[in-house]
């Protein structure tokens, strides 16, 4: 819910909507006479950079933005070669865990395991799955992201299971919130060498997290 006051007394030039956005407020506010643009909630990379070029021509960046996207892919396609050939580890990413919650093979963070030379074990479509799930599925790695809750605690949990391949080699990992679930473009590029470094210690470039 968006508070319609408050934007028509900004008298904003344009507006900025998601589709998460209630369709009879965007409908009230184009009534009223102002310019919303609306944007989808991406599901891979490829949204990501569609949306962000589209951005760059709303705000008048348009060769700017391009200019960002077209790094992007360049710097992607230079680190998928640098892992080319690699063995591909199991990987489970944490992202809630009370209902336990991880990144389904159908969202963008699924982009991040598969470019990181990695291959999601989580469900299909919807992230909820029980710890017993886990332990079958046995990771490789697992990924936890600090969003409000206890990562270390959680991290210190998994590391307790003995049977468990992620603890048995301790590639157990928080990574902050924002990096993996907010990306930017260009943060996008910074996360995934991170998640090459956790994937393959042996090429991964820099990045910070707790380990």
């Amino acid at each position: 819910e968006i508070n319609m006051e408050k934007i028509i007394a900004l008298k904003p030039d344009i507006i900025l909507a998601t589709d998460l956005t209630p369709i009879q407020q965007i409908h009230a506010l184009r009534k009223h006479g102002f310019k919303v643009e609306i944007f989808s909630f991406w599901k891979n990379l490829n949204t990501m950079l569609n949306e962000f070029e589209r951005l760059g021509r709303i705000v008048g960046k348009k060769e700017k933005a391009e200019e960002i996207v077209e790094k992007v892919k360049t710097e992607i396609n230079q680190l998928r070669k640098k892992i080319n050939g690699l063995p591909k580890p199991k990987v489970i990413v944490e992202i809630g865990i009370n209902p336990l919650w991880v990144a389904p093979r159908n969202s963008f963070i699924n982009d991040y395991i598969t470019l990181a030379g990695g291959i999601n074990v989580g469900p299909e479509k919807t992230g909820l799955i029980s710890r017993e799930e886990v332990l079958h599925l046995n990771p490789d790695v697992i990924i936890i992201t600090d969003m409000g809750f206890a990562a270390e605690k959680e991290k210190e949990k998994w590391l307790s299971y003995s049977t468990l391949q992620a603890a048995r080699t301790k590639h157990i990992y928080v990574i902050n919130s924002d990096d993996l679930c907010s990306p930017t473009p260009p943060r996008f590029v910074k996360t995934l060498k991170l998640l090459i470094k956790l994937l393959h210690p042996e090429t991964g470039d820099g990045g910070h997290a707790s380990m």
